[in-house]
Parts: structure tokens; C-alpha cells; sequence
């Protein structure tokens, strides 16, 4: 069954205390780190192996999971169903630690290729992979996939980009030339914020990079801006939900 991704993740409460699940968006808040991570040549490099020489960013998100909230777990799902044309994958590079049995990603291995829905890939048998804060786990978007809620670790946040060929998007009609464009110019402002902040480490002072650092960031803030002003909605998620 498919479920409409929010295009938000608000906080919630549990027990009186405050909860966040997730930050969407991600590359246009804070100081623009995860901007600067979306244009760094690792993981340009990674994505263009995958997906080919033409590609973009279709999500910039970041997973939350935070110790004693027991609705932080996520149900057994794939990212995005498609004709498998070509290769969209999801990054998710690690905050924190994720521990076997806390919070740690679940998936049923060949589940991406079986041609099974999520609804039969659920029962399966499933492995666990523990990871360490700095790792990057990569999965095709349709491998099936979850994850429990945390029970020891305070925290664990996992920035997550996922990534599209274009031929793939235009030949199945994934979404249109619109969302497209949008979210190439969020992959472009990305690789000259990582150019410019390249170009301030190496040859600016320290009084020039505070003066010259703000006016820029100001400008690429105005950019992300109207990048995100034109909302793209993800493609629905296959999820199970049974009665």
C-alpha cells in the first residue's frame, strides 16, 4: 500500500516531553554544512557511479530518533517504486552511532530486486546493520527496509540525500521537467557553495572570511529560498498496512 510522504515532519509529545522524528529540507538550515556536504566531490562522486554522468537530489532530510521515544521506529517500507530503468539509491550519512538493537536499519537483503511487494518482504527474514557515527549506508530506494526505536543511545540522526538519474525520471514519468529543474538548481548551488568554501579556507584571512562569509551565505540563502518556495512533493513510499 502506498502512503503519501508528509512534506513536513512536525515534533510530537510523548509523556509531556518534545519530539522530533525528522528535519526536512535540511540543506537550507543552520550554517549550510549539509549544503556544502551535498556539493563535496564525495559524494558527487558516489552519485554519479550510481546513477550516471546526469542526476539529482530529489530529498535532503534528516532522520531523528531520540532516546524514549517509542514512536520513533519506522515501519517496514521502500523508499520508491519504479521500473528499475535505472539506479535511484538513498545516502544516509551518520550523526551518531546506531547500535544493533537500538535504532539500527533493518532490510530484507534482495528485496529490491525480488518483485515482491512490502507486504509479503515484511515477514521475511531480515538482517541488521549496525553502523558508526561518519558512516555512509547506501540502498536502492526500493530495497525493503526498517528500523526500531532507540533503547539505550540518547540519540541518533542520519542526513539522508536520495538521488535520481534523469534519463530514468523522464522515461518513467517520475516527475515532471519542473520538479526537475527545481531540484538541479538545489544540486548546482550546492557544488558552488562547496567551491566557495573551499576557495575561503585556503585563501582568505580570518577578518575576511567573517564579512565575506556572512554576504555570501545571505545570497545563497536568498537562492535556497526560492528553490524551496517551488515545494516538490517526493513520490508516494510502499508501506503495509494491514487491518
Amino acid at each position: 500500500m502506498l502512503r503519501e510522504e508528509e512534506p513536513d515532519c512536525p515534533a510530537h509529545y510523548l509523556d509531556n516531553i518534545r519530539y522530533v522524528s525528522c528535519l526536512e529540507n535540511i540543506c537550507n538550515k543552520g550554517n549550510l554544512c549539509a549544503l556544502e556536504l551535498l556539493g563535496s566531490p564525495l559524494v558527487l562522486d558516489i552519485a554519479a557511479s550510481i546513477c550516471g554522468p546526469d542526476f539529482f537530489p530529489m530529498q535532503d532530510f534528516v532522520v531523528v530518533k531520540m532516546l524514549g521515544d517509542y514512536y520513533g521506529k519506522v515501519e517496514w517500507h521502500q523508499d520508491m517504486l519504479h521500473n528499475r530503468s535505472g539506479t535511484p539509491f538513498s545516502m544516509g550519512i551518520y550523526l551518531d552511532d546506531a547500535a544493533a538493537g537500538d535504532g539500527a536499519l533493518r532490510v530484507v537483503s534482495g528485496s529490491h530486486i525480488s518483485g515482491k511487494d512490502i507486504c509479503q518482504l515484511k515477514t521475511e527474514p531480515s538482517i541488521e546493520i549496525p553502523m558508526q557515527a561518519g558512516d555512509i549506508l547506501i540502498h536502492d530506494m526500493m530495497l525493503a527496509h526498517s528500523s526500531g526505536p532507540m533503547q539505550h543511545n540518547a540519540l541518533r540522526r542520519v542526513l539522508y540525500f536520495a538521488f535520481l538519474p534523469t534519463s530514468q525520471v523522464i522515461n518513467e514519468a517520475l516527475y515532471p521537467a519542473s520538479t526537475m529543474h527545481t531540484r538541479t538548481q538545489l544540486l548546482n548551488l550546492a557544488k558552488q557553495y562547496y567551491t566557495l568554501k573551499q576557495v575561503e579556507v585556503s585563501l582568505m584571512t580570518n577578518a575576511q572570511k567573517t564579512g565575506q562569509s556572512i554576504e555570501s551565505e545571505n545570497t545563497f540563502r536568498q537562492q535556497l529560498q526560492e528553490v524551496y518556495s517551488s515545494r516538490a512533493r517526493p513520490r508516494a513510499s510502499a508501506y503495509c498496512f494491514e487491518r
